[in-house]
C-alpha cells in the first residue's frame, strides 16, 4: 500500500475501502497517526511488536508494527 522509509505499509482490503485509503492525504494522516502511538511506549508492548488501536472518522483500526512491516487493519479482520 505505502512505503515509511525502508519499512513496508500493509492494510487490508477492508480498512482501505472502509477508511478512504486511496486517497494520498487520508494514506498520510493515518501512518502519522500511527507511527505517532507506535512511538508511546506502552506496557502490553512485547518482542519486536507494538499494537495500538487508533480511531479515524468514528471506526476502530489497528497499527501493528513488528520488525519489518507495519500492518493496518480493522479489528475484525484480524
Amino acid at each position: 500500500m505505502a512505503q515509511l522509509g525502508c519499512l513496508p505499509v500493509y492494510s487490508t482490503t477492508n480498512i482501505f475501502h472502509t477508511l478512504g485509503l486511496d486517497d494520498p492525504d487520508t494514506i498520510d494522516e493515518v501512518i502519522r497517526a500511527s507511527v505517532r502511538a507506535l512511538l508511546e511506549p506502552d506496557p502490553e508492548d512485547y518482542g519486536g511488536r507494538k499494537l495500538r488501536a487508533l480511531e479515524k472518522d468514528g471506526k476502530t483500526y489497528w497499527a501493528i508494527l513488528e520488525p519489518g512491516v507495519l500492518t493496518l487493519l480493522l479489528p475484525e479482520d484480524y
